[in-house]
């Protein structure tokens, strides 16, 4: 029931490929990430929405996983 602003274009993955699980219940949950990753989406909604503000990256150098629930609530992630 509350909300939360995670900012990672300032980190340095030691791999290519980041996790990141979210439990999301009546609330929200923002990311930001690195202008060059690609985001994919592996959450589960009920009740809830998730809204994805990257822009596509054929060539990207990371690759954020977003994983987990979201009940009555809602994901945005950007870059």
């Amino acid at each position: 029931m509350g909300e939360v602003e995670l900012d990672l274009r300032g980190a340095w993955p030691a791999t290519d490929t980041v996790i990141l699980d979210v439990l999301v219940w009546w609330g929200a949950s923002s990311s930001r990430c690195r202008p060059t990753g690609r985001v994919t989406s592996e959450v589960v909604p009920i009740m809830a929405g998730i809204e994805d503000k990257t822009k596509v990256q054929v060539d990207a150098k990371t690759h954020l996983i977003v994983r987990g629930l979201v009940v009555m609530g809602g994901i945005e992630v950007a870059n």
